[in-house]
C-alpha cells in the first residue's frame, strides 16, 4: 500500500517565496495560500566529497493546484510557530526564547514552483546577517529522458527517467497513479509524482515517506521574517554563496561580529567549515549552472 501519513495536525506554513516583492515594499502584511496535499520526504546527503558520511532530513513538499512549496520540515513547523507569534505581538518584538531552537541552518531554502511554469527559490548565504536572496528558473530547465524500466517504491508503481542538473546526472522514479507533474526540491515536469530521485554518484537522494490529502492554509507575516528581498539570477546567487564560504570569517568580522580573542580559532573554523561542506546538490561552476 502506498505511505500514509500519521499526524493530523492542521497546520499553518510560512513561506517567503510567493511574495514577489524587491527591497523593503510590502512588509507588515499577511499572506495566505491553501494547499491540499503534504508530502514527506527523506533526503539523505553527503556534505563532503571526501567524507563518505552522509546525513539525513526530512523534507515537505506541498500541493495545491497550481502552486507547490518545498523546504526542510522542520523549518516549516517553527515557521509556523514564529507567524502565529509576531502576528499577535508588538512592532518592537523579538522571537520568544528557544523559538528557532530546532531550526535547520544547513538547510534554508525555500523553492516554490507555480502555475506560470516557473521554478524559484528563497535562499540565504552562509554569512551572518545574510540578506534573503530570490532568483527563478523555468520549469524547462528539466529535459527528462523517460525509460521503460518500472519499479514499486514505497508502494508504488513506478517508472525510471533520467536527466541532467545542477552539473549532475539524476535517475528519478515517478509514479502515474499520483497524477501530479511535481517532486522534492526543484524537481518537476514528469506525467506523475516523483517518488524518488538520486544523483548518479549516490551523494543526493530523495525519497517519498508519506503523503496525505488534507486542507490546510499557510500564513505568512511579512513584519519580521523578511524586510529586504533582494532579485537576483540563480549564477550570482551561486557565486555569493561561495563567496560567503570561502570568506566567511571575513564577512563575519564585517557584519559586527567581535571574536575577541578567539579570532585565529574562528578563522580556522570558518575554513573548515568551508573545506567540509564542498559537494552543494547543485555543483557550482561559474557560468554553468545546469
Amino acid at each position: 500500500m502506498p505511505v500514509k501519513n500519521t499526524t493530523g495536525v492542521h497546520l499553518f506554513f510560512f513561506f517567503l517565496s510567493f511574495i514577489f516583492i524587491s527591497n523593503s515594499t510590502a512588509q507588515n502584511q499577511d499572506y495566505e495560500r491553501s494547499y491540499a496535499t503534504i508530502c514527506q520526504y527523506e533526503m539523505e546527503y553527503q556534505p563532503d566529497s571526501t567524507n563518505p558520511l552522509k546525513k539525513k532530513a526530512l523534507m515537505g513538499l506541498l500541493l495545491n493546484q497550481d502552486n507547490s512549496l518545498f523546504g526542510a520540515w522542520k523549518n516549516l513547523l517553527i515557521d509556523t510557530v514564529m507567524y502565529n507569534y509576531f502576528k499577535k505581538a508588538p512592532a518592537n518584538a523579538t522571537p520568544p526564547k528557544g523559538s528557532r531552537s530546532g531550526y535547520n541552518y544547513e538547510i534554508e531554502y525555500r523553492v516554490y514552483k507555480n502555475v506560470e511554469n516557473k521554478i524559484g527559490t528563497i535562499d540565504w548565504v552562509k554569512a551572518i546577517g545574510s540578506p534573503v536572496y530570490e532568483y527563478e528558473e523555468p520549469k524547462t530547465i528539466f529535459s527528462w529522458k523517460i525509460l521503460p524500466d518500472t519499479a514499486t517504491i514505497t508502494g508504488y508503481v513506478c517508472q525510471k527517467a533520467t536527466c541532467d542538473f545542477g552539473n549532475r546526472r539524476w535517475v528519478a522514479w515517478f509514479t502515474s497513479q499520483v497524477p501530479i507533474s511535481d517532486g522534492p526540491y526543484k524537481f518537476c515536469g514528469l506525467p506523475g509524482l516523483i517518488i524518488q530521485v538520486k544523483d548518479a554518484s549516490n551523494s543526493w537522494s530523495f525519497t517519498l515517506t508519506s503523503l496525505e490529502n488534507k486542507e490546510f492554509t499557510y500564513s505568512f507575516y511579512n513584519h519580521y521574517f523578511v524586510k529586504n528581498i533582494i532579485k537576483t539570477t540563480k549564477d550570482n546567487f551561486l557565486a555569493t554563496l561561495k563567496h560567503s564560504y570561502d570568506n566567511g570569517f571575513e564577512m563575519a568580522q564585517q557584519n559586527g561580529i567581535d571574536f575577541l580573542n578567539r579570532k585565529e580559532e574562528e578563522k580556522k573554523n570558518y575554513e573548515e567549515r568551508a573545506r567540509r561542506e564542498n559537494n552543494w546538490i547543485e555543483i557550482y561552476r561559474r557560468g554553468k549552472i545546469n
